[in-house]
């Protein structure tokens, strides 16, 4: 749907709140969906420099709102290699069927303190 660039710094939380909207800019119930966001160094890449799923609890959705917010932890920061990547946030319906919500630019910063 959307490509918007992200900046995650290696030794803080991070967080990103993606609304999933109909073009009037209502809500689409989320009900018995689920999430997940990968980052890769390039999208061919065969290892994932990190996964986020609602499965595990780093993705949580309100879906009545249409909402997800997604979390990396100061922990997971910490292991990603400084540069530039990409990533997406995918979701899955009951009925098996797989929509992009957002993926774009993922920089990993140093950072200072």
């Amino acid at each position: 749907m959307a490509d918007f660039d992200i900046t995650i710094t290696d030794n803080a939380d991070w967080s990103m709140v993606v609304t999933y909207e109909t073009a009037g800019g209502a809500p689409i119930d989320l009900t018995g969906y689920t999430a997940i966001m990968t980052l890769r160094t390039h999208p061919a890449a065969s290892v994932a420099m990190l996964q986020l799923s609602s499965a595990a609890g780093e993705i949580s959705i309100n879906a009545a709102l249409g909402m997800m917010t997604v979390s990396v932890t100061s922990a997971q920061a910490a292991t990603l290699t400084q540069g530039r990547g990409v990533y997406d946030l995918m979701i899955t319906n009951l009925g098996g069927s797989v929509t992009r919500i957002v993926g774009g630019t993922v920089t990993i910063e140093s950072g200072v303190t």
